[in-house]
């Protein structure tokens, strides 16, 4: 038979939980406050290569979210637009910012819950139609710090070498290039493959072609 917790260590766990859960909801906040930062640097670097003043961008732009913009700058920078050196660095970001944003949506849109192992898991596993459709992410205070990180990366790629270029002082560069020379922190999961259908064998085949083919 189990003995009973004591009282104390039951209350000191208890007040554990809670500060794991304030520090968590603290880097959460954190990161959004910092997406919504770059989302306003990719509004600001679709006007740029978009070429028209700021009250025309507003009018067209108003509402464009991560995933579009980043299709309407690789299309915009298309050749002899921009050249190769615009590209790649555009490229390099997105590839991180469309992972990064993927993520975002699934903590905004999917309730959150805690593994009897301690962990904090995201999932649609409630809301989800198949198993095939099921998305799963293990979240930490540590992985909102790592996504900060990269944000702000991100951040420094878009001002100093996008829509900013102009706009950074030559003593403020050293510090912004801290953050591009930086390596990429947050690692997306793997995505699992779809499991893959069978193949009706040639006989088979053959026979349902006979099967339904006009006599």
């Amino acid at each position: 038979m189990n003995e009973p917790v004591p009282a104390n260590e039951a209350v000191r766990a208890i007040k554990e939980l809670i500060k794991e859960w304030d520090r968590y909801h603290m880097a959460l906040g954190r990161f959004i406050e910092m997406f919504a930062l770059v989302e306003l640097s990719m509004q600001l670097t679709l006007w740029h290569y978009a070429k028209v003043p700021p009250r025309t961008a507003r009018a067209i732009f108003s509402g464009v979210k991560t995933e579009a913009a980043m299709g309407h700058i690789n299309r915009l920078v298309e050749p002899p637009r921009a050249n190769k050196a615009i590209r790649d660095d555009l490229e390099y970001v997105f590839k991180q910012l469309a992972a990064i944003n993927k993520l975002r949506n699934d903590l905004v849109h999917f309730v959150s819950h805690t593994t009897r192992e301690g962990a904090r898991v995201i999932s649609n596993s409630i809301m989800a139609r198949s198993r095939r459709q099921i998305r799963r992410a293990v979240i930490s205070p540590e992985t909102f710090i790592a996504l900060e990180h990269d944000l702000m990366k991100i951040q420094s790629h878009l001002l100093v070498r996008h829509f900013g270029r102009r706009l950074v002082r030559q003593n403020e560069r050293p510090r912004y290039q801290r953050d591009i020379d930086a390596a990429w922190r947050y690692i997306p999961p793997p995505q699992a493959p779809h499991p893959k259908r069978k193949r009706r064998g040639k006989t088979q085949g053959r026979r349902s072609q006979r099967a339904s083919s006009p006599t």
